[in-house]
């Protein structure tokens, strides 16, 4: 039975982990002039793992939404000083409280709210579209490009194929980037390392990828360093388990789908210096505990607020959480954790090349879509969804048409509910989702 006893998804931003990682993410145009000043390479992508960004002390990740420029950006150097001093808190819970308040009297450019965060990705969506960049292709894809476009003398190198997802969409996005810009395209075909023709492949691209970045910085690479910064990297896998395991699924639900896109985002590239982003992860264990505490998260199991995941992303209107918690219920984003790819750690033992290959095969697909089916099942089994909203997002050529699957094996072996949403453009068809969201929550009371 659904429990009406409300709640605040915006509460995630009242803690101090978040909001760092916030403003750093927000930030990366100042870390891009930093790290050039420095003398570094920016090594640029869009889909996870981004960690061999990390290999040389002359480089850094960098995930290309993260160019977007949102329309509050005046107010980033404001926030960035407040919050040194520990006071930015306090503005973003007064912000949260009085926010229709705020909207009558200040410009609509500098309101901070989901139409916001939709404004600054729909303008790079918007440059996509008018370059012509595959109409058909899915929203996420346009936001990269679009980005690229625009801010193309920002980084030195893009590299991808590391997730093998082999969507046409995505060769065509690096083939066609890499008539103006260099790019390394890894290739890896679905499988495990059990085929000794897959491993020896990806370990020969990585050699070309290491060979590549040493001619780049005019440095030797150093595999001590390389270790070290992957040593990071696997204590941030472990805390994204940690908090799937020790939070959501028991019930609690630590981050809403506002702050876990943020955290999501940020864990693709590390936010472009892994000793910053392991160091604050930390500090968001250490928070979400208080907060557990102190009663400001709750358990929405025990409560009966029902827990609706969301499958078939990437990306989502920034107004479907609002519209699924106005119909009681709260929409659960953990993209995060499928970025761990089942918190697989490297192996940093002996030969990092061959280590690292292995790695990348074991986290591999190998029947493409049903992998993402199976991974969405056992999501939601683990924490016990009440339901699943399945992102058909329009033009998608790998997840979109595994929906049929996904829907036939809940009703196999959940038997809950599940609704399809279509997603083209931000802020397109509202109407059309509040209606399916709303008879898709009636099946839950």
């Amino acid at each position: 039975m659904m429990n009406n006893m409300s709640f605040n998804q915006n509460q995630d931003f009242l803690m101090q982990s978040v909001l760092d990682i916030g403003m750093q993410y927000i930030n990366g145009f100042d870390i891009i002039k930093s790290n050039r000043k420095k003398g570094k390479k920016i090594l640029a992508g869009f889909l996870p793992p981004m960690e061999l960004g990390l290999i040389s002390r002359k480089t850094v990740p960098f995930f290309l939404p993260r160019f977007t420029e949102f329309p509050f950006q005046s107010l980033m150097k404001f926030f960035r000083q407040v919050n040194k001093l520990g006071c930015l808190k306090a503005i973003i819970n007064f912000w949260f409280k009085n926010e229709g308040f705020i909207k009558k009297i200040n410009s609509s450019r500098t309101n901070i709210n989901a139409q916001a965060l939709t404004n600054g990705f729909s303008d790079l969506n918007l440059i996509a579209e008018q370059a012509k960049f595959y109409l058909d292709s899915c929203v996420q894809t346009r936001v990269c490009y679009g980005a690229y476009l625009k801010y193309r003398d920002y980084f030195d190198l893009l590299f991808g194929g590391l997730e093998g997802n082999y969507c046409l969409h995505f060769a065509k996005f690096y083939e066609r980037i890499g008539f103006k810009k260099p790019v390394f395209y890894f290739e890896k075909p679905y499988g495990d390392e059990k085929a000794a023709y897959r491993y020896e492949l990806v370990l020969k691209e990585l050699e070309e990828f290491f060979k590549k970045v040493e001619e780049m910085t005019n440095e030797s690479i150093d595999f001590n360093y390389v270790k070290e910064k992957m040593k990071l990297v696997n204590e941030t896998r472990k805390i994204a388990a940690l908090i799937q395991n020790r939070y959501y699924n028991r019930g609690y639900v630590p981050l809403h789908a506002g702050g876990s896109t943020l955290i999501s985002g940020a864990y693709t590239d590390y936010l472009s210096d892994i000793n910053f982003f392991q160091e604050k992860m930390r500090l968001l264990v250490r928070e979400i505990e208080n907060n557990i505490k102190a009663g400001i998260i709750r358990n929405y199991k025990k409560e009966g607020i029902p827990r609706i995941l969301i499958a078939g992303s990437p990306g989502f209107d920034p107004e479907l959480p609002t519209i699924i918690k106005n119909n009681g219920g709260c929409l659960l984003y953990l993209d995060i954790f499928s970025n761990s790819k089942y918190y697989e750690l490297i192996d940093l033992t002996g030969d990092f090349l061959e280590k690292y290959a292995k790695f990348l095969l074991r986290v591999n697909f190998e029947k493409g879509t049903e992998d993402l089916v199976e991974y969405w099942i056992d999501k939601a089994k683990q924490i016990d969804a009440d339901g699943v909203v399945f992102n058909e997002v329009w033009g998608c050529r790998f997840i979109t048409p595994s929906f049929k699957l996904l829907k036939d094996r809940i009703r196999d072996e959940l038997e809950i509910p599940v609704v399809g949403i279509n997603f083209h453009n931000f802020g397109e068809n509202l109407g059309q989702i509040n209606t399916r969201i709303g008879a898709f929550m009636e099946l839950i009371k």
